[in-house]
């Protein structure tokens, strides 16, 4: 230590077309810097809540056959259903509204005037509007 105290005392060299840098200028300089990728992703994926898929009774089941058997063409329908989420247990539940143009029993799939298509195992209400 003997040997740096000729220079201990002295002022910081400061170039005069370079300007020091504040702390706060220092600190955002590292700000961009994401030491763990995909971390926030999968921090914002774990709190994302989904819901339970319900199960219809008996009685629930039987309901909502028949009502797709009184269905025709161009009823104006409200369908509650639920969609399965793809990476974590459990979905949501969606509704729509269209007009019902026919079931197709191969596929089991209610379809739409407009060719949008519902499984009927996901659809947990049907009303006829």
């Amino acid at each position: 230590m003997k040997e740096y105290l000729d220079i201990i005392n002295m002022p910081h060299y400061e170039l005069r077309y370079h300007p020091r840098m504040s702390m706060e200028k220092r600190a955002a300089q590292f700000a961009p810097f994401d030491a763990l990728t995909g971390y926030k992703e999968e921090i914002k994926e774990t709190s994302r809540t989904t819901t339970p898929r319900k199960i219809l009774t008996e009685e629930e089941i039987e309901i909502l056959n028949e009502q797709l058997r009184t269905l025709k063409e161009m009823d104006a329908l409200k369908i509650k259903y639920f969609v399965p989420d793809s990476t974590k247990k459990g979905g949501k539940y969606m509704i729509y509204e269209g007009l019902f143009k026919k079931i197709n029993s191969t596929t089991k799939e209610i379809i739409f005037q407009n060719n949008k298509k519902i499984f009927l195992e996901q659809i947990i209400s049907i009303q006829i509007m």
